[in-house]
């Protein structure tokens, strides 16, 4: 992503970040998770995770996490690509390919 872009993303994440839905969010994260915590998979359900690295790297559990998650699930994969959050802004072309092999891994295309 070109610097212009990279620019303009910070413009509208800031724009963004005071929103009542973004202030909303914030305030039932803990809800939420408390919510989901047991919910599986179904095990026939394929089941892509795309993670960014900069999550991952501060935090050890990350991974271990997403692993627990895909646990029960016939066909998984975990992937983590270059970046932060925002990976559809700035990994795009790769998510495509990432989406792409998964589907072919899943049908036994590949």
């Amino acid at each position: 992503t070109d610097e212009a872009t990279k620019k303009q993303f910070k413009y509208i994440s800031l724009k963004n970040i005071g929103s009542s839905a973004t202030v909303n969010e914030g305030k039932e994260m803990q809800n939420n998770f408390d919510k989901t915590i047991n919910l599986k998979y179904p095990s026939d359900l394929p089941v892509l995770y795309i993670l960014a690295s900069e999550s991952v790297d501060p935090d050890p559990n990350w991974i271990p996490i997403h692993e627990a998650m895909l646990q029960d699930v016939n066909q998984g994969k975990l992937v983590v690509l270059e970046g932060g959050h925002y990976l559809h802004h700035t990994q795009s072309i790769e998510i495509v390919k990432q989406i792409h092999e998964f589907k072919g891994e899943v049908s036994g295309d590949n």
